[in-house]
């Protein structure tokens, strides 16, 4: 699923697993040269996920693995991160195969 700049891959991952959902977070180093800059956009996902996690994870009743990609080419914010991250989780929710 997409919503620009933001992909999500998912898959439900087996019942043993203690945790509800498990996240990774990937930029590419095509769009972004330099280190600091996915080290920054990866830490902006990872704390947009992080303030909704409870929301997102409210609707899931199987246990996931989540891969978040960011597929943009210019600098995000924070903002911008958390209404595209809430978008993915909502077509998510609405998704029949999660429930």
């Amino acid at each position: 699923m997409s919503a620009f700049p933001l992909r999500l891959v998912y898959m439900p991952i087996d019942q043993n697993n203690k945790t509800l959902s498990k996240a990774g977070v990937s930029v590419s180093k095509r769009n972004f040269k330099r280190a600091v800059d996915r080290n920054r956009i990866k830490r902006l996902i990872r704390e947009a996920y992080r303030l909704r996690k409870p929301e997102y994870l409210s609707n899931i009743l199987t246990p996931h693995a989540f891969m978040i990609l960011y597929i943009g080419k210019e600098m995000p914010t924070l903002q911008e991160l958390e209404k595209k991250m809430t978008v993915l989780f909502d077509k998510i929710s609405n998704n029949k195969t999660t429930s």
